[in-house]
């Protein structure tokens, strides 16, 4: 999956925030990607580590960039660079 799909699909994909993802909501993308592809679960989550977040209505919302650099993480069974931690 290039890039740009990954773009595409993130910044689309309907979330109850504008801001960005719930647990659930990253769960629900997630698993649409594993369906097309060998997806490392555990590159995701290390990529998903320490990134910054915010607090709506008690639920941690992920910022739609930090969910694309996870699933290309994920896609390509690779960690985060340095060049993409924020």
């Amino acid at each position: 999956m290039k890039l740009e799909h990954i773009e595409d699909l993130v910044n689309n994909w309907p979330t109850k925030y504008k801001e960005g993802f719930t647990n659930l909501e990253i769960t629900n993308i997630v698993n649409t990607i594993k369906v097309d592809s060998n997806f490392s679960h555990e590159k995701f989550d290390n990529a998903m580590m320490g990134n910054t977040c915010m607090v709506r209505e008690g639920q941690a919302v992920m910022y739609h960039c930090d969910v694309i650099k996870g699933i290309q993480c994920g896609i390509e069974d690779r960690n985060l660079n340095v060049l993409e931690w924020d």
